[in-house]
């Protein structure tokens, strides 16, 4: 009879065995700490915000249905409709979202629309505000963007040479539109999510002409206006049910983050793990 070899595995009482290297054991305290330091962080920090959700929805006789959930689907389809559904999830899992974090997202953005849903308002002002973002006056433009005064005026000096704005942006910029030799996409006059100064600045600036150094926060930006000022040519009255729907959705997000915000700063944790306590930015008491 031929004996059956067996392979005695160095396993830990208190830990999991989750995967073997050949016949060695790898146990879950082997790759916590770095699983925490890789997502502790964020982890917590959904699951504190879940879990505060869950009270306030309670609270409020609330329920989260399957309808919820199907809705935030297409919303988040909505929001990135120029990728398709594989390039989109393919992101999404690069981003950290498989299918268990997703899902939690999905609930959570359904959690926080139901519970300020009493205290979203469309006005006539956001709608024509919305209208004047989406098909108000905006101009083409290049952009540099740098961490130093210095490094601004350097740009600067050498735009007065005569050298070439993009080759700059690729060089110097430290914004995402770099590769792209500065180029964004036409910046709206009313869209706050671009700075007041930089909104400012732009009818003033001819044609083919660049900005000073512009400081915003820790940042300095150069604008160099590439083209004559457009509209989309979309009246206001054909454009109304777009933007009103465009303006509901913008408020939402704005109390969503805000109630997010609110919530998880009101939460008092416990920690039983010394790794978890040090990667974790959460407030506690």
């Amino acid at each position: 009879m031929v004996p059956v070899q067996t392979t005695v595995l160095p396993v830990e009482q208190n830990s999991q065995i989750v995967a073997l290297i050949g016949s060695q054991g790898i146990s879950m305290d082997d790759i916590l700490p770095s699983l925490i330091e890789i997502a502790g962080n964020e982890v917590i920090n959904d699951y504190v915000l879940r879990v505060a959700l869950k009270r306030q929805l309670d609270a409020h006789s609330l329920h989260i249905t399957s309808s919820d959930i199907n809705a935030e689907e297409i919303l988040f389809h909505l929001a990135y409709s120029d990728l398709s559904r594989e390039s989109m999830e393919q992101i999404l899992l690069q981003r950290g979202y498989g299918p268990v974090r997703k899902q939690n997202l999905l609930w959570r953005n359904a959690a926080l629309r139901k519970l300020v849903a009493s205290d979203v308002s469309v006005t006539e002002a956001s709608i024509r505000r919305m209208y004047e973002i989406i098909h108000g006056v905006s101009y083409p433009a290049r952009i540099i963007v740098t961490t130093t005064h210095k490094e601004a005026n350097e740009v600067f000096n050498q735009l007065q040479e005569g050298v070439s704005f993009s080759d700059l942006a690729t060089k110097f910029s430290i914004d995402p539109s770099a590769s792209r030799g500065g180029l964004v996409d036409p910046i709206p006059v009313a869209d706050p999510l671009w700075p007041e100064p930089i909104r400012a600045v732009l009818p003033t600036t001819k044609l083919g002409e660049y900005t000073n150094p512009i400081f915003i926060g820790d940042r300095w930006i150069l604008v160099l206006v590439t083209g004559k000022s457009i509209t989309s040519g979309t009246s206001f009255e054909e454009a109304k049910e777009q933007v009103k729907k465009l303006a509901k959705l913008a408020q939402e997000r704005f109390l969503m983050e805000k109630l997010a915000s609110e919530l998880q700063a009101q939460q008092s944790i416990t920690f039983f793990n010394d790794a978890l306590e040090q990667v974790s930015s959460t407030n506690v008491d």
